[in-house]
């Protein structure tokens, strides 16, 4: 289902509407978080959370994925590894 179609059932249903608005909500909250984030956390930091947030893609992922997700230079990343271990 496109995303118009979905507004459209929306429209004329009350509780696709509250759904909608749902996910519209968390989708803002999620993208502030991430600006937030990028605007006032350090590398270190990011990757912190990052590791508490999703152990299992810390250790699956490749340094550049990782690197690129949380805004900054592979050996950045690198060098923060470096220091935690």
């Amino acid at each position: 289902m496109s995303y118009l179609e979905f507004k459209r059932l929306a429209e004329t249903n009350t509780a696709i509407a509250m759904l909608l608005c749902k996910i519209l909500e968390s989708s803002l909250i999620l993208s502030q978080e991430k600006a937030d984030s990028w605007r006032y956390e350090t590398a270190r930091e990011r990757y912190d959370r990052f590791i508490r947030e999703y152990p299992d893609a810390a250790k699956r992922a490749s340094v550049n994925h990782i690197s690129s997700y949380l805004l900054m230079t592979p050996e950045t990343l690198s060098r923060i590894r470096a220091s935690i271990a």
